[in-house]
């Protein structure tokens, strides 16, 4: 499992790279570049909660998805581990994870449409498929596996 804090920077690349410069610099006022510069890890640097939350609203708006929300639920809940707390875990239900399942399938068809506009692809476009594909799985199995455990609670009637 990826580490959270790495989650967090997942996501936030992702949201990036689905709003794309214009979309980025609409909500933020920074460039995607000037957003990696300032969070970078390797120094110690960190993105503010303002500007994660501004990309977080503008895929919203753009229709995009995004896990930001479970992403810093997990965040929250390792800090909490590490800190000796009780990890709760609840099963998010059929309805979100189909949702999630939804937003992956909508970054995976971005890429396919970004990779196949020129006509051609190239090993990074690949990769970057093949990584949103494993994405969409990722969510399906997730969504499986709360299935097979019996998670959901349902309502009789």
């Amino acid at each position: 499992m990826t580490a959270p804090r790495t989650m967090l920077g997942e996501t936030t690349l992702r949201m990036m790279a689905s709003l794309g410069e214009a979309g980025v610099i609409g909500a933020t006022g920074k460039t995607i570049d000037a957003l990696r510069k300032a969070s970078n890890p390797n120094e110690g640097r960190r993105l503010g909660v303002d500007d994660v939350v501004r990309l977080a609203a503008a895929c919203e708006v753009a229709g995009h998805g995004h896990d930001l929300v479970e992403t810093i639920v997990a965040l929250v809940r390792a800090e909490a581990a590490a800190m000796g707390g009780p990890m709760q875990v609840q099963p998010l239900g059929p309805d979100a994870h189909l949702r999630r399942i939804g937003a992956e399938l909508g970054d995976l068809n971005r890429a396919v449409d970004d990779a196949t506009a020129d006509g051609r692809l190239t090993g990074g476009e690949m990769k970057r498929i093949c990584d949103e594909l494993g994405d969409v799985i990722g969510r399906a199995a997730a969504m499986r596996a709360e299935l097979s455990r019996g998670g959901f609670a349902v309502k009789e009637g």
